[in-house]
């Protein structure tokens, strides 16, 4: 089970997608500001985390905003900025 602080170190973070057929909203998440609101040790497992990752596009809207699908993607920023120093991040020269 991977945690807030491992993506972090990984140079990872998560990208949301509402599931919501009238919405479709996609958005990456600042891995810093998870960590700081949530904590390193806090699952970054779907399950363990979707239901507090609303859509703000629906709730806006005032539809159903909390049906999210969680993927874990690469931190281009992070890598940019040599806050990690993963394998990926030095084959690319990050």
């Amino acid at each position: 089970m991977a945690t807030l602080g491992e993506l972090k170190k990984a140079g990872k973070t998560l990208q949301v997608r509402c599931e919501n057929a009238a919405c479709d909203h996609v958005a990456t998440l600042s891995i810093d500001t998870l960590v700081d609101v949530l904590g390193e040790k806090h699952s970054a497992e779907q399950r363990d985390i979707h239901h507090k990752l609303p859509c703000s596009r629906c709730r806006e809207a005032g539809r159903s905003h909390r049906v999210v699908s969680v993927t874990h993607v690469l931190d281009h920023d992070a890598l940019r900025q040599g806050r990690t120093s993963n394998a990926y991040g030095r084959a690319r020269g990050f």
